[in-house]
């Protein structure tokens, strides 16, 4: 096929160039397939289009374009998308006009990518020898060019990690103290996460939602409750990375920038967190469930991962890669169903305590935090998937019975996971529900500034199982930094400080722009 070579770089290099930026959540397995896929698709491409035109090196050069076009139609399709929603521009029924949107522009730039493509076809065939040499020579040298950034970065990931290997494995503690000593077993440990949760006073103040029979289920079974519990920061990125790491991250100013929007570090910080490392010194396994949801959808960190569905976009990697190409016009049919992905998460917990342990297991759960996908009583109100759950929540916290009845089916489902667990774990077991934040307050279509926006959205549910412990341990108004500090101080006698409470609010689009929020009740 001549000295053209461009082309079968230009297909495998999107996918290079991902997996380089993500070599630290993301394994080689996860990106070999679509290596060899895109290697393959770009081979049999070229096959074709020389089949066709007789010419290696012009057929190379559409193909090169043909790549390129298809590589570029999720990213040009985003931008499109955005522009048209900050333009207001809407078209149909409302509940409608988001799928309606985005076929148009799929389809908009599927005519742009054909007659691009029938003119370069038109004007390959028309060219001279010597212009297609020329252009094979570019094309060449752009392909080895591109390449070498992402060999480049691959190369120093892995010095990197040879490097910090080390440093990384604790040694395993072999005698214990505290109170696992004293119970004589090592408890598995279960942290449920639901996302957006009130605290009682808030659902009571800002829902008219009075929450105490599921509060005093869960008093019967056992659990402490703390009546003031917060959280200490406002979003959920930074509240689990927070949390799960035992300290405030505005460090994160610093080192990722006041202006960055890059979600990377608070995502790496939440699967790559302290306690599961911890918790691993000691003899624990780590699960985790994926879930629909960011830095909790998968965990290469984990000792298990439970997979929710499995389809094509609940991996990160495949699922950002193919949003950026032509396939997502597909995204919604190859998606992972949200109310699937949480029913079979709630399953899953149902029978997961008679397992291996002793565990660590994590779940975090989008309900009852928007998208509302499910009434009072578990029908299933809209079908939204892991990529375009988003896209549903048109009133968002402004639905408060939306709100409301999406979490009277969780509380009712959770009821059933504690029942399962405690029933069927060999040993009473550490169970931590709580929520990340509480909800957000809204007067009409925008959030309301102020007093009440903080009182609800930090204002957290927070509650505990704890056997042997005794029922002082959790302060009342203990906040998510603090949790684990004193749990693990408790039961393995770990010697963390008790850190003092302090709550920090930033602005969505400028998440690591901190601001101190204080409370004076």
């Amino acid at each position: 096929m001549g000295r053209a070579f461009h082309p079968v770089i230009f297909a495998f290099y999107p996918v290079l160039f991902l997996y380089s930026r993500n070599t630290d959540i993301t394994s080689f397995e996860v990106a070999a397939w679509p290596l060899v896929i895109a290697l393959a698709g770009g081979a049999v491409l070229w096959l074709l289009a020389y089949l066709a035109s007789r010419n290696a090196a012009k057929s190379a050069l559409f193909v090169s374009l043909f790549v390129f076009l298809f590589f570029a139609f999720g990213h040009l399709h985003t931008y499109v998308h955005r522009w048209v929603l900050d333009m207001g521009f809407y078209f149909g029924k409302k509940e409608h006009a988001e799928f309606i949107l985005k076929g148009r522009i799929s389809l908009g730039l599927v005519f742009i990518s054909v007659v691009l493509l029938g003119l370069a076809a038109w004007r390959l065939f028309k060219a001279r020898a010597e212009t297609t040499s020329v252009l094979t020579v570019a094309a060449n040298v752009m392909a080895l060019v591109l390449l070498a950034m992402p060999i480049l970065t691959l190369v120093f990931a892995s010095f990197t990690r040879d490097a910090e290997s080390a440093s990384v494995r604790a040694a395993q503690v072999t005698t214990e103290s505290g109170l696992v000593a004293r119970l004589g077993y090592k408890p598995d440990i279960y942290n449920i996460v639901l996302d957006g949760y009130g605290r009682k006073d808030t659902l009571k103040e800002f829902y008219s939602f009075d929450n105490q029979e599921f509060l005093t289920f869960l008093e019967e079974k056992g659990f402490v409750i703390a009546p003031n519990s917060r959280a200490n920061y406002n979003w959920t990125m930074l509240s689990l990375a927070s949390f799960l790491n035992m300290k405030y991250i505005n460090e994160l100013t610093e080192d990722v920038g006041i202006d960055s929007r890059n979600r990377a570090r608070p995502f790496v910080m939440t699967r790559d967190n302290a306690i599961a490392r911890f918790l691993g010194t000691h003899g624990y396994r780590f699960v985790h469930l994926q879930s629909s949801w960011g830095s909790t959808m998968m965990n290469p960190y984990a000792d298990e991962q439970i997979s929710c569905r499995g389809g094509v976009f609940q991996e990160d990697f495949y699922r950002v890669l193919l949003n950026s190409s032509a396939l997502k016009m597909w995204e919604p049919s190859v998606g992972v169903g949200l109310a699937e992905c949480h029913l079979n998460n709630l399953a899953t917990l149902e029978k997961i305590g008679p397992t291996q342990g002793p565990k660590f297991v994590f779940v975090h759960f989008v309900p009852p935090h928007h998208p509302y996908v499910f009434d009072r009583d578990g029908n299933v109100l809209r079908q939204a998937t892991v990529s375009n759950q988003f896209e549903w929540q048109k009133r968002l916290w402004g639905d408060r019975d939306l709100y409301l009845g999406q979490m009277h089916y969780m509380n009712t489902r959770i009821r059933g996971v504690i029942e399962a667990i405690l029933a069927t774990s060999e040993n009473p077991p550490i169970i931590v529900l709580h929520s990340d934040h509480g909800p957000q307050i809204l007067e009409g279509e925008e959030r309301t500034e102020g007093r009440d926006y903080n009182r609800a959205r930090y204002a957290n549910l927070a509650t505990f199982y704890l056997p042997g412990a005794n029922e002082s341990l959790i302060p009342p108004d203990i906040t998510l930094v603090n949790v684990y500090r004193t749990i693990l101080n408790e039961y393995f006698d770990a010697g963390f400080e008790i850190l003092d409470n302090h709550y920090f609010r930033s602005e969505y689009l400028r998440p690591y722009d901190f601001a101190p929020v204080t409370f004076n009740e």
